[in-house]
């Protein structure tokens, strides 16, 4: 039937036809005479059209023999000839967002000319070095957001009520009387009022039917609409009836804890808000410039080591308490089970994922000891009742990714574990494991920077939204963490060891071996916990020399 339909689309031709999935697959078709001559699939292995290691050992061959077809495709259709060489690197391109590969081979094709708008080269200043401290904002300083707000009553007992629910893990947040559309958004009138999802072009009275809404949605005075807040309120005095409380155990909101990122547009930020915000996880994140091409081993076994001392006792603890684990790219997964599967770049750039079961991942890091790869990621999360990701539990992610800069290309290793899964293991244990994986690293790959911390957003954008690609990070931070790892330049830096010392901002310093130079590890507290904004504030000053890392 798809067939059909993309013939008839097609016509005689010549055409390409393109569809994209969520940025994460594209499937991209040729046709002339009313024949499709080739196909092309960027991110396949996300497709799930086969097994992701037969696939990538697969893909010369496929990109040469659809590279072919797509030659015989051009001389059949009369189109000008196309470069060989850009035909390949246009297949074999493996971006982040599908939809940029596809612009890459349309333009070799000739079907697009080259997007001039994009950056050229120059990073824009990047908003680093905010303290990431707990601190409730005043939701009067979002700014005026147009447009027309209304509120409608919610039908506890219906599906789109409950799938709502299900999908965003609402339930602790009770059964409120209503919902309100503003600014394109829809938002449960509770108090606070909380994001569910947006409708923008769709109109709300259409839209929130999916939702468990009921009745008209009524305009909400304009003397009441000055912000969400106020709208929410006069939505609960005036529209439908509420059922359950909230949880007293509910989970925060973006705006009762702090800013995750600034955004210029209010309506934008208004939904960020209001957004359930994402658990406190534990960072670390080490950054080399040494080649590890003489330490593959090493670096397999250091991943090894985090899965045997983290993953595996959370994977089974999870376990113990009923819930199940899944080790693969299974979407949807079992809804509340915990997932758990592999991501990786080759070294030629292609990107796809992996399962993460023990043989599996035994295959993996082999490739990793022969060099293959150059990035490799070990990743689990929680899913929602719908068997999609969910926010509530967090995540745990390790891997290893390369930082190309020229001839001081970089290395980041880094390790994030949520604090609910963390919370499945007893103790200390977890955190005593996480500090001895991160000594461990720091000495073998002879690191020139790092740092732990602790909160609900990594204190530096990790590592794409770096604000310079050839920025050296071994003199430079971005802000203050409750553990930095500073290699010699970065020290003198800050004044050096004495004057860090009697600033008090670091109780315990120690000294770390690399071959590069001694390290110096400087810890603001004995305890995560312990690391209050005020510590947090006096190691931003202490670091000020070394800020910001945004030129």
């Amino acid at each position: 039937m798809a067939g059909e339909l993309l013939a008839r689309l097609a016509g005689d031709g010549p055409a390409v036809l393109a569809s994209v999935a969520d940025s994460d697959v594209c499937v991209v078709t040729g046709w002339v005479g009313g024949q499709r001559r080739w196909r092309w699939v960027y991110g396949e292995a996300m497709a799930g059209d086969g097994d992701p290691e037969q696939l990538e050992a697969s893909f010369p061959d496929r990109v040469r023999a659809t590279a072919a077809e797509i030659t015989d495709w051009v001389h059949a259709a009369d189109l000008p000839v196309v470069d060989g060489d850009g035909l390949v690197e246009a297949l074999e391109a493996g971006d982040v967002f599908a939809e940029e590969s596809l612009q890459r081979l349309l333009v070799v094709l000739g079907v697009a000319t080259p997007d001039h708008s994009e950056p050229d080269g120059q990073p824009s200043p990047s908003p680093l070095g905010q303290p990431t401290g707990e601190h409730p904002i005043a939701a009067g300083a979002l700014g005026e957001v147009r447009g027309e707000v209304k509120a409608a009553a919610i039908d506890h007992t219906s599906v789109g009520w409950r799938q709502l629910v299900l999908d965003h893990d609402l339930y602790e947040f009770g059964e409120p009387p209503a919902m309100v559309s503003y600014a394109g958004m829809v938002f449960l009138a509770s108090d606070p009022p909380v994001t569910a999802i947006g409708h923008y072009a769709i109109p709300v009275e259409e839209f929130g039917v999916r939702l468990g809404a009921t009745g008209p949605w009524i305009d909400v005075p304009a003397e009441h609409t000055a912000d969400l807040a106020a709208a929410a309120a006069w939505a609960r005095a005036h529209v439908g009836r509420a059922g359950a409380s909230p949880w007293p155990t509910r989970p925060p909101l973006n705006i009762e804890v702090g800013l995750a990122q600034a955004t210029p547009d209010p309506a934008k930020l208004t939904a960020h808000l209001y957004s359930v915000a994402p658990p406190v996880s534990y960072q670390m994140e080490l950054v080399t410039y040494v080649d590890l091409e003489t330490r593959w081993d090493a670096l397999a076994s250091w991943l090894d080591g985090v899965r045997h001392a983290l993953l595996e006792p959370i994977a089974a603890a999870y376990a113990d308490r009923g819930g199940s684990v899944e080790y693969g790219w299974n979407w949807p997964w079992t809804p509340y089970s915990l997932g758990v599967w592999s991501a990786l770049h080759s070294s030629t750039g292609r990107r796809s994922t992996a399962k993460a079961d023990t043989p599996s991942w035994s295959r993996l890091l082999s490739r990793v000891r022969r060099g293959e790869l150059s990035g490799v990621s070990l990743d689990a999360r929680v899913m929602n009742g719908d068997g999609a990701w969910g926010d509530r539990w967090g995540s745990f992610t390790v891997g290893a990714w390369g930082r190309p800069g020229g001839t001081d290309s970089a290395t980041v290793i880094r390790l994030a574990v949520s604090e609910p899964l963390f919370n499945l293991i007893d103790g200390e244990q977890p955190v005593t494991a996480l500090l001895d994986l991160t000594r461990v690293a720091a000495t073998d790959f002879d690191i020139a920077t790092g740092y732990v911390d602790v909160g609900r957003w990594p204190y530096e954008n990790f590592p794409d939204h770096w604000p310079s690609d050839t920025l050296r990070l071994d003199t430079v931070t971005s802000g203050p963490a409750w553990i930095l790892i500073l290699g010699p330049k970065h020290l003198g830096r800050v004044g050096g060891r004495d004057t860090v010392a009697r600033t008090a901002a670091f109780p315990i310093i120690e000294e770390l071996p690399a071959q590069s130079g001694p390290l110096t590890w400087l810890q603001a507290s004995a305890h995560a916990q312990e690391f209050d904004e005020a510590k947090r504030t006096a190691v931003a000053a202490t670091l000020t020399p070394g800020m910001p890392r945004s030129h």
